[in-house]
């Protein structure tokens, strides 16, 4: 177990706002009993869908580590991931294993059990379509036995590793593929933004999030130096010296005119903490 006392967790924000204190990283399992013992925890992913909004915090943000960041094949088409492994990562290995399934998730800066804890996705794919299986503290989980849906599960014990099965593929196809979902992204995102990424899940498909703050007139909308993109009303962005304050004021702003002007209530996909 590693202790970091003077952490300062602006550093792997992805928005770049942070506060200054402990940071825990789990290396194996005895680490987590441990940290499980421990009051008020929070375990902590790529920190690309969190925004820690105060100064200070009781809790105790932990990490996953060490055993947690392995990759193991079962087979030629069944992997096992550590939790803690940034997915990143795990798709550089699923291209050297010419392994095909996640292509339309390329971009995603999460890690593996982050992902699977909000279902994530992109482009019509989400990360639990391929799962099989989870191991987490409090014992094995199939698929079956978890509910999926839109950027959300049931799942409440912290992930440990999970096991995804894929097909075989051809190198070259798949790079193809991951080609054309990055244009697609470069072409629809903001890039090297301090950002969160899409800060409300879309009411529906025919009512995405970024078409409602777009139709209100917020494209370009700033809260100091948090600013709503001007290329995608989705994501807020901080320009420089934005506090987490600015962030909640324009969250709020953002919920308050959609609802006035459109009757729908915006649920946030980041998480505040």
């Amino acid at each position: 177990m590693k202790i970091y006392k003077d952490f300062d967790f602006s550093k792997i924000s992805y928005i770049r706002i942070g506060h200054t204190g402990k940071l825990i990283v789990a290396e194996n399992m005895d680490d987590l009993s441990q940290i499980k013992m421990m009051e008020e925890t929070k375990i902590l992913g790529n920190c690309s869908k969190v925004l820690f909004s105060k100064k200070r915090y009781k809790k105790n943000f932990y990490k996953l580590g060490g055993d947690f960041l392995k990759i193991e094949k079962l087979n030629d088409e069944t992997i096992m991931v550590g939790a803690g492994v940034k997915f990143t990562t795990f798709i550089n290995f699923m291209i050297n294993e010419n392994l095909t399934g996640f292509e339309e998730l390329v971009g995603i800066p999460g890690t593996i059990g982050g992902m699977i804890k909000m279902n994530a996705g992109a482009f019509g794919k989400n990360i639990s379509n391929n799962l099989v299986s989870l191991e987490t503290l409090d014992g094995k989980k199939d698929k079956s036995e978890i509910y999926f849906s839109y950027r959300e599960t049931n799942i409440e014990s912290v992930i440990t590793f999970a096991t995804f099965r894929f097909v075989k593929g051809k190198k070259s196809r798949i790079m193809k593929n991951i080609e054309k979902f990055i244009k697609l992204r470069k072409r629809n995102q903001p890039q090297d933004a301090k950002t969160l990424g899409s800060t409300f899940k879309n009411p529906t498909s025919y009512q995405p999030a970024w078409k409602l703050i777009d139709d209100v007139g917020l494209r370009g909308f700033c809260v100091n130096d948090i600013c709503v993109s001007t290329k995608h009303t989705n994501f807020i962005i901080n320009r420089g010296k934005g506090s987490g304050t600015d962030f909640l004021k324009l969250v709020s702003i953002i919920k308050k005119k959609v609802y006035e002007e459109k009757k729908i209530e915006l649920e946030l996909e980041v998480e505040i903490l």
